[in-house]
């Protein structure tokens, strides 16, 4: 009896890992597939392959959401109607996948890029209004007011905060 059940945990772990091998061959398949299409901007015929790969296996590569971008952007122009709104609600579901996914590149942090990328798509395509761009980036910057001697105000982000006072100080 023991045997028995030693040798069905056996064949289910062996079963299992190689359906995982399967999938990830799959998956690497079809990201080579939909890359090379994004590549020539053939969008079209990379979505397929890319929505597999983006529902399968959404850590495999930072490409699944680069690529992803210029592939739903694509769609989205080209869209009318009610499909507008489906692919417009979808990319904004990329862009959040994105950050869960990939939030840094070369240890460097890239939330802030991707959430920038996420509001100037939602002016452009006129998905928001501008209270909802402007708490979607709030908490990107800090906002900091400097008087210095000449009585002059300046209320910049943390990353101008530097480049004022230095402007200032030339004055």
């Amino acid at each position: 009896m023991r045997t028995l059940t030693n040798f069905l945990a056996f064949t289910f772990i062996l079963s299992t890992s190689l359906v995982s091998a399967q999938t990830r061959e799959t998956c690497n398949q079809n990201l080579s597939i939909f890359a090379e299409s994004a590549k020539v901007k053939n969008y079209d015929a990379a979505y397929e392959p890319w929505n597999a790969v983006r529902a399968e296996c959404p850590k495999l590569n930072r490409a699944i959401y680069t690529y992803g971008e210029r592939i739903l952007k694509s769609r989205l122009k080209n869209a009318v109607g009610a499909t507008k709104n489906a692919e417009a609600q979808d990319l904004m579901k990329l862009y959040d996948q994105w950050i869960e996914n990939f939030p840094s590149r070369k240890g460097r942090n890239m939330i802030g890029s991707i959430l920038a990328s996420k509001a100037q798509t939602m002016m452009d395509y006129k998905l928001g209004t501008t209270a909802g761009y402007t708490q979607l980036l709030m908490p990107l910057t800090l906002r900091i007011s400097i008087v210095l001697p000449t009585q002059k105000v300046y209320t910049t982000t943390s990353k101008q905060c530097m480049l004022s006072i230095k402007k200032v100080q030339q004055e």
